[in-house]
């Protein structure tokens, strides 16, 4: 589960580097960059997510919440395998994109028309593809925005709704 989070925190900065060019990419990706950071460090240190070092805790803190001395090579120990988790939940992620790359396409368009989308717009727009993404929206927008006209009381008026009839019990 946690190898899944990271995949998901690079993928929208490898949205940008494979929608875009490789250089020409955003910083609204770096608090993703900060939780990828704090997970695989925890991920190292806490939970055991180490190869060279084994199965065990690592923490920078005692019970008390007092600094552990602990030995420099540890720490590189700790920064190579955290960046071992990013650099594998990236290539993780890049693959998945690229590998989608006409839904990705369908979703980056209809970011660019609307700059925020639901999650339920962002799967019609890759559903939709590159080309209908825009029009997708629109249409999902203008159907929930139909139904929210519909469901709004009119004042002086009440909301009817029959009686539920009571339902057959019987003993067993």
């Amino acid at each position: 589960m946690l190898k899944a989070d990271i995949v998901v925190a690079v993928g929208g900065r490898i949205a940008e580097q494979v929608m875009l060019n490789e250089n020409d990419v955003s910083i609204g990706a770096s608090g993703d960059i900060q939780q990828v950071t704090s997970i695989v460090r925890a991920m190292v240190m806490k939970a055991g997510f180490s190869d060279k070092d084994g199965l065990r805790f690592m923490g920078y803190e005692d019970q008390q919440g007092g600094a552990f001395a602990i030995s420099e090579e540890t720490k590189r120990l700790i920064e190579l395998e955290a960046q071992q988790l990013v650099d594998e939940a990236y290539k993780d992620a890049k693959q998945i994109l690229e590998e989608h790359k006409e839904q990705l396409m369908g979703v980056t368009n209809a970011l660019m028309e609307y700059e925020s989308l639901t999650g339920e717009e962002a799967t019609t727009a890759a559903e939709a593809g590159p080309d209908k993404a825009v029009g997708a929206v629109a249409a999902l927008r203008s159907q929930k925005e139909a139904l929210r006209r519909q469901s709004t009381l009119l004042p002086g008026r009440s909301l009817s709704v029959p009686a539920a009839e009571p339902a057959d019990i019987h003993p067993a």
